[in-house]
């Protein structure tokens, strides 16, 4: 399944599409040619119990506690579904819903710990961090993508909507600097 936004009511359609290795979408609507095909819903949520504020657009008003469930915690729980890179028992990677380049997946920490954002770390998120470093190399060298961006927004004023600490791996066309 794969969440594509939010509205007022929640509508879901079932369709096959293809899949890649790494699964690769330009928009939400059109797909790449397939190698194998899988069934996907595209669901689309309104009157959802996570609001904007919630799902962390606005952290002047947002200040998430362990206790508060982003969307990424959803995803970790299963309650929303993701197309996953790769899991263990620390992270989970998965395609971002609205890829900016071909490669576009994002990493996450199963357990946020109060990481909202890279600037709220303290010497006790080093291990993570570093581990999620470590995975991302691996995660590309295993999917030979080679040259890549990795990008981590801190507030939204960098552009930050989600308050869960996460890093975006972006490849798969030649990216330009300054990125925005």
């Amino acid at each position: 399944m794969l969440l594509v936004g939010f509205s007022r009511s929640l509508t879901c359609l079932s369709l096959t599409v293809p899949l890649l290795y790494p699964c690769v979408f330009a928009r939400v609507s059109s797909f790449r040619l397939p190698q194998r095909a899988f069934n996907l819903s595209i669901a689309t949520f309104s009157n959802c119990k996570m609001s904007p504020i919630r799902m962390g657009s606005d952290e002047s008003t947002f200040n998430p506690s362990e206790e508060e469930l982003t969307v990424f915690d959803r995803i970790v729980d299963g309650s929303i579904p993701c197309v996953k890179v790769y899991e263990d028992e620390h992270i989970l990677a998965f395609h971002d819903i609205k890829p900016v380049a071909p490669v576009h997946f994002l990493v996450i920490p199963k357990r946020h710990a109060g990481l909202t954002r890279l600037s709220n770390a303290t010497d006790a998120h080093a291990k993570i961090l570093g581990y999620m470093m470590v995975k991302v190399a691996e995660i590309t060298r295993s999917l030979n993508i080679g040259d890549y961006r990795l990008v981590i927004n801190d507030g939204a004023g960098a552009g930050q909507q989600i308050f869960h600490l996460h890093m975006h791996v972006i490849a798969g066309r030649q990216l330009s600097w300054p990125p925005g």
